[in-house]
């Protein structure tokens, strides 16, 4: 348990202004000099997980984990016809969720010390991200330039935390007082968000935001309530102070002549109109092209190794998406153990924006797949000890 509480400090933690002001002293460019700390207590920890072989015959851990080696098995066949793979840094990224998923689905704790722990991860979060605000920027404004280092990996972090909040804060059955100041904490790290101009993080916050909300008001008149949804949308967008308006339109346009997602969408469109021309095999053989980085996750994949390359990526990719969609539309908000089915859609909302998400970089989203795969464990039926 010691070990999880120092991963759930140490991954928002990394992102700390002092932490980015050590590493930058001592050199350290790629990462934080507590990654290779992070890295160990996450061995450690799931080190400590993997000792039950009746885990092997779960098939939500089984069947990713086939997807994971026939990935690096096809990436492998590559080098040996001549194509530059990084094989070892793509099979890295892929078990350190995977990972996490075990860890999860092997963690035996309490119900109190589940939600210590959630309270815990909220807490660091917003005192990182008030942190940067406060060193970086000096307050709730927006600025044209980002000036917060690592601002879309924080963004995940603390997307996530703001999700955790919104649940903890809608959860039926607690004290009026305790879900007001979980709405409140969950709207002061949606605020920093559009602050720091996490603007894929803010956006995907606000749509699982909603999804959570329809979930916790739906009832049988469906059609109702998505015209309440949009009516209350419509006359919180008329009658809300032009200073709220005008940051949350800065946050996501300021200075972007384009669209929200600055050129990413021209980018992508030039990528499908690329594998049209070459969907098996995609840019292996480094054709040249006159667009710049893909900021799409499976986009990116089919581009980088062609469907033949990139098939088994996407299939982990499009599964454990349609294990937290499936189960998340099947799962009570009562239920905050089975939240980590809706804190997955975070990074893989994201992922549509970012290249590296949602299985990176490093273990960002550790603490997602590790509530995933408690999540699944809960939905099997074994539950954590009241």
């Amino acid at each position: 348990m010691i070990l999880l509480w120092g991963l759930v400090f140490l991954i928002p933690f990394s992102y700390h202004p002092f932490v980015f002001s050590i590493s930058k002293n001592w050199g350290v460019l790629d990462g934080s000099v507590l990654s290779p700390v992070i890295i160990i207590l996450f061995l450690l920890l799931f080190l400590l997980s993997a000792n039950d072989k009746r885990l092997f015959s779960v098939k939500e851990l089984v069947i990713p984990l086939g997807a994971i080696l026939l990935y690096g098995v096809t990436l492998s066949i590559s080098l040996f016809f001549g194509f530059k793979v990084p094989v070892l840094r793509e099979i890295r990224m892929l078990m350190i969720p995977w990972m996490a998923m075990l860890v999860g689905y092997q963690l035996r704790i309490s119900m109190e010390q589940y939600r210590m722990l959630l309270y815990f991860f909220i807490g660091v979060v917003l005192w990182v991200a008030l942190t940067q605000i406060a060193i970086n920027i000096g307050g709730f404004v927006i600025l044209e330039q980002y000036v917060t280092e690592n601002k879309n990996a924080l963004g995940v972090v603390m997307a996530t935390a703001a999700t955790i909040a919104l649940v903890l804060g809608l959860e039926p059955g607690r004290p009026r007082w305790i879900s007001i100041l979980f709405l409140f904490l969950s709207l002061l790290l949606i605020i920093s968000l559009l602050t720091i101009r996490a603007r894929a993080a803010a956006l995907i916050f606000m749509v699982v935001a909603l999804y959570i909300f329809f979930k916790k008001f739906k009832s049988k008149h469906i059609f109702l309530v998505l015209i309440g949804f949009f009516v209350v949308a419509v006359l919180t967008y008329l009658f809300l102070p032009s200073g709220i308006k005008q940051f949350v339109t800065d946050s996501f346009l300021l200075n972007k002549e384009q669209d929200v997602m600055t050129d990413r969408m021209v980018r992508n469109e030039k990528a499908i109109r690329f594998l049209i021309d070459y969907p098996f095999f995609g840019n292996q053989r480094h054709h040249p092209v006159d667009f710049g980085y893909i900021h799409n996750y499976p986009l990116l994949k089919w581009y980088n190794y062609g469907f033949v390359g990139a098939f088994f990526v996407l299939f982990l990719y499009f599964y454990l998406l349609w294990l937290a969609v499936k189960n998340s539309f099947t799962t009570s908000l009562s239920k905050i153990t089975q939240m980590g089915f809706l804190l997955l859609l975070i990074p893989y909302g994201i992922s549509m924006a970012e290249p590296s998400l949602p299985f990176g970089p490093g273990t960002v989203t550790a603490f997602n797949f590790i509530l995933f795969g408690l999540a699944i464990r809960e939905k099997s039926g074994d539950a954590l000890t009241r």
